[in-house]
């Protein structure tokens, strides 16, 4: 991020939002960190107990307070919309 390399803990992190060939990696800090890498690529990354893919653009840390409707996960203020393929997964691992 800004040319620099930034250590950021698995705890930090509370969403992840791909855009094309770049993520923002959304911390409790107002800005996020941008870093050129897909969102494919930081998954493989990021331990998958963790992490939850719930939209082609959004990954959410799911050990973070969320709330779930159909459509949305609420991580306080941020309301995150769930992908129609990310659907079934994302309710199967509510119930």
């Amino acid at each position: 991020s800004d040319y620099k390399l930034c250590r950021i803990p698995v705890t930090d992190i509370r969403y992840i939002e791909g855009m094309d060939n770049y993520v923002k990696i959304f911390t409790g800090d107002p800005r996020p960190v941008i870093s050129h890498i897909c969102i494919k690529e930081l998954l493989t990354r990021l331990p998958q107990n963790n992490f939850m893919r719930v939209h082609r653009s959004y990954l959410i840390n799911v050990k973070k307070n969320i709330s779930f409707s159909n459509k949305y996960i609420y991580l306080g203020e941020k309301k995150i919309p769930v992908g129609i393929s990310y659907e079934n997964i994302v309710r199967n691992f509510f119930k």
